[in-house]
């Protein structure tokens, strides 16, 4: 901690100066955040106690902020500095603070024993203590020999705990301290040199107002002379003039005829501005009159033409908006189109492998058949009705039994007499409307198993629903059956799966494939797209080779029909 004393007379000048120093200087800076207040905050009651100015120097940091802090006790004068940068107040602030002082007192005061000066000497000699600053810097390692000294004097104590971090207490007392700086000799001399200078100041301030209210009584003495004699040559004057003669009566008389005359003038002039008056403003509001009329006249001419474009404009828009109203109509309508036509041109290209509209033809054996020739059972809905099974393939026999459900299906499996090679289910679209997607999968799945039961090595094809675009539900219905097929029989041995959902494109049954009676069973190129997909899947088991396709050439004399009517039917011939 640093404390010294202040005396009295300075202190007004030194709270300037820190008010200066710290609040507009260091305030303003956006380094240093400053903290004035008084302690306690109302000096005014009677219990206020030791009154105190404390300033609270700190940084903007987040960590340790507070630099030092200023406490100035005003009944003491005492000054102390608190804080770990308590040495950058001595090294920086304080010279500072001394020179504004400095400044201030002697701008204020013109004695030249006002300089603050700081006391370096210990004999104390001419110096005047009162017009000094005392520092006094209070070690933190104070000699143990000292130590029943300064308790004497309850200055400072200083513990120390067992990590050597030094803990200050403020406790100096306030009479001891006086005790301490308390000098009978300088201060007796200090009162006679200032009793004697205020004396002389006191003489001197009375001899010069003396003087000055002299010369000032003497100035006025004679403007008082000098006035009277005016006044009495005035008072002449007058007397002269106010003197009865002929002449002046006759100027009096005239006088007073003038004075009517000009009477008269000026009612007459006044009653002549009146009248100008009132008919300039009666002229000024015949003219506004005019002018608003015509105005109005203006506008109303003005309204009428702009009604009339609007409702010419008004014409032209509802014009312009039938037009776009039908354009938008028109292009809405081919937009539909469109996308139908793009829907219907991506399903061909993506299933123009398979898309074989063409009729199937019974092809002739070469050889005689023979038992060596791999034999196909189809057993399936009304759907395979239309599928004729001479004219799937003449690498293998073929055979198709109906059966409308489930039920059926193992009824006709139970009667088979010849083994086949291949046995194709057609079975599950029936199964939909009425039996739930788990138990037309058990159901199928028992199927498989006595299949595989009574035909050990026959291969076994499961041929999923189309699609069914008469209700949504059933639809949906359809897909997750399907989907629910394919993930069940996924690692089924000796089980493969005949997808049909080349006859959708995403998930919406193409119409072309259906019958457009009864959106369910299948038309002509439904039921050759589904034995164009049976065939492919025997083929893939069988590993025969992939078909050729060749288009007959039906165009004898090379005329090419229009746009729109060509036949691409493809038949299928035997390899």
């Amino acid at each position: 901690m640093i404390a010294f004393r202040i005396s009295h007379p300075k202190l007004a000048t030194w709270i300037k100066s820190l008010s200066l120093l710290y609040y507009e200087h260091y305030g303003k800076s956006s380094d240093y955040v400053v903290s004035w207040f008084d302690d306690p905050e109302n000096w005014s009651t009677k219990n206020s106690g030791n009154k105190s100015i404390c300033v609270e120097i700190s940084t903007k940091a987040d960590v340790d902020s507070l630099l030092y802090k200023i406490t100035l006790f005003v009944n003491t004068g005492l000054v102390q500095v608190q804080g770990y940068h308590k040495d950058t107040f001595l090294d920086k602030d304080f010279p500072v603070l001394v020179k504004l002082v400095n400044i201030i007192y002697m701008a204020t005061n013109t004695d030249e024993s006002g300089s603050c000066k700081i006391n370096t000497t210990q004999s104390g000699s001419a110096t005047d203590l009162s017009e000094q600053t005392n520092i006094k810097q209070m070690s933190t390692l104070i000699d143990s020999n000292n130590k029943k000294d300064l308790a004497s004097h309850n200055d400072r104590t200083v513990s120390k705990d067992k990590s050597g971090q030094v803990h200050e207490t403020n406790d100096i007392s306030q009479s001891d301290m006086n005790v301490a700086h308390f000098q009978p000799d300088q201060m007796f001399s200090r009162m006679e040199a200032r009793f004697t200078l205020a004396l002389d100041k006191i003489f001197m301030q009375q001899s010069d107002l003396f003087n000055s209210k002299f010369q000032l009584m003497e100035h006025y003495y004679k403007q008082s002379i000098e006035t009277n004699n005016n006044f009495k040559m005035l008072q002449d004057t007058i007397t002269t003039i106010l003197k009865p003669t002929s002449d002046n009566d006759k100027l009096a008389a005239r006088i007073v005829s003038l004075e009517k005359e000009n009477i008269i003038l000026k009612s007459s002039v006044n009653e002549f501005k009146n009248t100008s008056a009132i008919n300039i403003e009666c002229w000024k509001s015949k003219i506004e009159t005019q002018k608003s009329q015509m105005e109005l006249k203006s506008q109303d001419t003005r309204i009428k033409d702009l009604q009339s474009g609007i409702s010419d404009l008004q014409t032209k828009l509802n014009n312009k908006i039938s037009k776009i109203e039908e354009m938008a109509s028109a292009y809405n309508s081919v937009s539909e189109n469109l996308k139908h036509k793009e829907d219907e041109v991506l399903s061909l290209k993506l299933h123009l492998s398979q898309d074989n509209t063409n009729d199937f033809q019974e092809v002739k054996l070469k050889h005689p058949k023979t038992r060596n020739t791999k034999h196909v059972v189809l057993i399936g809905t009304p759907n395979i009705k239309g599928i004729d099974p001479n004219k799937l393939s003449s690498k293998y026999s073929a055979e198709k039994h109906e059966a409308f459900t489930l039920e059926q299906t193992d009824h006709v499996i139970s009667e088979l007499e010849v083994t086949p090679d291949i046995l194709v289910l057609h079975s599950l679209s029936n199964a939909v409307r009425s039996t739930p997607n788990e138990k037309s999968i058990e159901y199928l799945h028992t199927i498989i198993d006595s299949a595989k039961e009574k035909f050990n090595d026959t291969k076994i094809v499961i041929s999923l629903q189309t699609p069914r675009p008469d209700e949504e539900s059933l639809n949906n219905k359809v897909q997750i059956l399907s989907l629910m097929a394919k993930e069940d029989l996924r690692n089924e041995p000796n089980v493969e799966i005949c997808d049909n959902s080349n006859m959708a494109f995403k998930g919406s049954a193409l119409q072309k494939y259906l019958d457009p009676k009864d959106n369910y069973h299948l038309s002509l190129n439904g039921t050759k797209m589904l034995a164009s997909n049976i065939r492919d899947t025997i083929d893939r088991i069988l590993a025969l080779p992939p078909r050729t396709l060749m288009k007959r050439n039906v165009n004898k004399y090379n005329y090419t029909p229009p746009r729109g009517q060509r036949d691409n039917t493809n038949d299928f011939f035997a390899r």
